[in-house]
């Protein structure tokens, strides 16, 4: 190409530019690749100085391309609370570091919500353990570096390898200089840090071990806590043990007929039955149009003529076998298979027929998934209301509502598409008149209100029947209660088994579920007894009863003073082998969990013992640079904020938003128009002068690496 250039230039002027086209070509061959980082990170400026280390932006975007992204703003559900465990719960996830160490992470309170804020507080982290590790004699052998960096190619889904399998540096170095955006001196610099930071680690939390006492405590906390039979008495549960005359209640009607009216609406279809059709049904799917733009409109409208032209395609070929213009598959007199037109089919059997052959179509063409694998069948009748609704729709309901059994009807535009529908039977409509209802009401009505003045009564007879037999469950004797009052074993009053009294550790580490789901934040408190709320001495009793005394001694009620509670300790189960192996699994995977939890706890306090030193001595100096990174963070994420509040709606996430960062909660207004400004990030303060952190316990010097498999070493930087 050049000499083709110089053959056709002459001029000064194309020598001239021919020299610029080189010298440029030199200046930029083989230079470091473009950042894949943060786009806020000013090439190469230093951020902050730690003990005579700069790090810089180069280094704080790697850092950020090794760590779990944050959550986004206007990301819900599971997807939120997956992405703030993996985020808050780890640091430098995809820098090789080994899973358990990525987990034990050194924040004290609220992570940073600005990613950049918490990956530099992590390189100040690994920057004053390095140094300290260094301080205690241990290093980092080229062959701990390499593996290091092998495992760089698992994170990125990469490889360094040649078609030999040999390492290749090649593709290191362009991996380094164009996806992590660094250089390889820059890279293997921090991996030797983070290793250093690993060791020390490991070093000061090696003594760290959970003994069988506390195992024990926690287990108790956890799995150990007593649970409850309860028996639970209302005036409605109570009526069946109160007689009430039919002279007594037909009087009682004469004076109370609205709340006898009041009682026959609420009844529902007891005593007012709408009839019901009994259908199956094939859908053809279409997109829905509720919620659809204009833009989109013409498009979607093409889409369901196309559909109905399919569904039209069904339809037609079942009307076939509906006019015996086909034969179809059926059962005859003798339960053998036949194959007949339904002309022939005797009257009273074609039904039966039309039906089993409209099931067999339908589990081949029906798009609803719901009833695909049944053929089509509703399982319930369905009123004309229900007709109405999702997934059928009105047109559905008015055209079934019209129709004999037996017939097809469609296809009929729905909620979600085309249905064809053929219907089995029709159950007609009942209805009771609220006078010939009136004296069962009243009976119903006058024994609640009976029952709610006696219930002290009957909940005392229910305690003596249980403390009379103590050998037997709660459910077992009020079997014999409610036969002594109505003659049925089964009913009214029943024991249920509550859930575990008292609060588990582990409520703590799962809080972020309810929110995640919508739901406002579990609370679980000592006095709460699972399924029924706080009952006033109740779940105290709970821990005070035992085998020799398991029914509590006294009658127990609701804070309002309408229902009263008996209750029991629960027997426990003997264990099975497999569940005595389950739980010993578990207990093994509950050490595990608080091993973490304290060596979490221990590395904290290192960590804060390290910085607070280092900035009282003056060896953690932030650059103005980092305050013009920071603020720029911190007002994209706001406008990334307010972006998903116009998105989803401000009424829905509320009309505030609070960002934690570094401790200090961001306030935006999102019902205000505007963002805030962010503000700037100051130079840290010199930090009032802290006691020295305890030295770390004096280590061994660190024994050489195992041999590792033919594991290259790094190049130099």
């Amino acid at each position: 190409m050049l000499d083709v250039f110089r053959s056709q230039s002459r001029s000064l002027v194309i020598y001239i530019l021919l020299g610029i086209v080189i010298l440029a070509f030199i200046l930029t061959f083989n230079t470091q690749g473009p950042i894949t980082g943060n786009p806020n990170l000013p090439s190469m400026d230093v951020l902050v100085e730690v003990a005579g280390t700069p790090i810089d932006s180069r280094e704080l975007a790697m850092a950020v391309l090794f760590s779990a992204d944050a959550p986004q703003p206007g990301m819900g559900g599971f997807d939120r609370l997956q992405a703030e465990q993996r985020y808050e719960g780890t640091r430098l996830l995809w820098s090789g570091v080994p899973t358990d160490l990525a987990q034990i992470t050194s924040f004290e309170g609220d992570v940073p919500a600005v990613e950049s804020e918490k990956a530099l507080e992590e390189l100040i982290e690994s920057t004053l353990a390095a140094k300290q590790a260094e301080a205690m004699g241990l290093g980092v052998s080229d062959i701990e570096l390499s593996a290091r960096v092998a495992k760089l190619e698992r994170s990125f889904g990469t490889s360094f390898k040649d078609e030999t399998g040999r390492f290749d540096p090649k593709k290191y170095d362009v991996f380094v200089r164009y996806q992590l955006g660094s250089s390889k001196s820059a890279l293997e610099a921090f991996l030797r840090r983070e290793i250093l930071r690993d060791k020390l680690l490991q070093v000061t939390t090696a003594g760290v071990t959970v003994s069988d006492a506390e195992l024990d405590a926690v287990d108790l906390a956890e799995n150990g806590r007593p649970r409850l039979e309860v028996v639970t008495i209302d005036a409605r549960a109570a009526k069946a043990a109160v007689n009430v005359a039919d002279d007594e209640a037909g009087a009682w009607a004469d004076a109370h007929g609205s709340e006898i009216q009041a009682a026959y609406e609420a009844a529902g279809e007891k005593y007012v039955k709408p009839a019901k059709w009994t259908i199956r049904g094939i859908l053809v799917k279409a997109t829905q149009k509720d919620g659809i733009d204009d833009a989109k409109k013409a498009e979607v409208d093409a889409e369901w003529a196309t559909k109905k032209s399919a569904a039209d395609a069904i339809a037609a070929d079942l009307k076939k076998a509906w006019s015996g213009e086909v034969a179809i598959d059926g059962i005859g007199a003798e339960g053998t298979a036949e194959t007949k037109k339904i002309t022939d089919v005797p009257e009273a059997e074609r039904t039966a027929w039309l039906m089993a052959h409209f099931s067999t179509v339908a589990e081949l063409k029906t798009e609803h998934d719901l009833t695909k694998d049944v053929g089509g069948r509703f399982t319930d009748g369905k009123s004309a209301d229900a007709l109405g609704r999702s997934p059928l729709g009105p047109a559905v309901s008015a055209a079934v509502s019209a129709a004999a059994p037996g017939a097809l009807v469609g296809p009929v535009e729905g909620a979600h598409g085309w249905w064809i529908i053929a219907v089995e039977k029709i159950a007609e409509a009942k209805s009771t008149p609220v006078e010939a209802a009136k004296l069962e009401l009243a009976k119903a009505l006058l024994a609640e209100t009976k029952a709610a003045e006696q219930l002290d009564t009957i909940a005392a007879g229910v305690l003596e029947v249980a403390l009379a037999a103590k050998d037997k469950t709660l459910a077992e004797s009020i079997k014999t209660w409610n036969k002594a009052h109505g003659g049925k074993e089964d009913g009214p009053l029943t024991a249920t088994t509550t859930g575990m009294v008292g609060s588990a550790p582990s409520t703590a580490l799962t809080a972020g579920f309810q929110e995640a789901l919508g739901l406002p934040p579990r609370e679980e408190s000592p006095d709460d007894i699972p399924g029924i709320g706080k009952v006033d001495g109740m779940a105290a009793a709970a821990w005070k009863l035992t085998t020799e005394a398991p029914v509590a001694s006294k009658v127990y009620k609701s804070a309002d003073g309408k229902v009263r509670y008996i209750a029991r300790v629960a027997a426990k189960t003997e264990r099975t082998d497999d569940e005595k192996k389950t739980d010993a699994t578990a207990r093994d995977g509950l050490r595990r969990t608080v091993l973490g939890l304290k060596r979490a706890a221990v590395w904290v306090g290192i960590v804060k013992g390290m910085k607070d030193k280092a900035k009282a001595a003056g060896d953690i100096d932030y650059a103005d640079a980092w305050s013009q990174v920071l603020a720029a963070e911190r007002t994209r994420l706001a406008d990334a904020v307010k972006r998903a509040a116009a998105a989803k709606g401000a009424a829905q996430l509320g009309s505030t938003f609070s960002l934690p960062s570094g401790g200090q909660p961001i306030k935006l207004d999102l019902g205000a128009g505007g963002v805030p400004e962010a503000p700037g990030a100051p130079v840290a303060p010199d930090a009032p002068a802290a006691p020295e952190a305890p030295a770390a316990p004096a280590a061994p010097e660190a024994p050489a690496a195992p041999a590792a498999p033919e594991a290259p070493a790094a190049p130099a930087p």
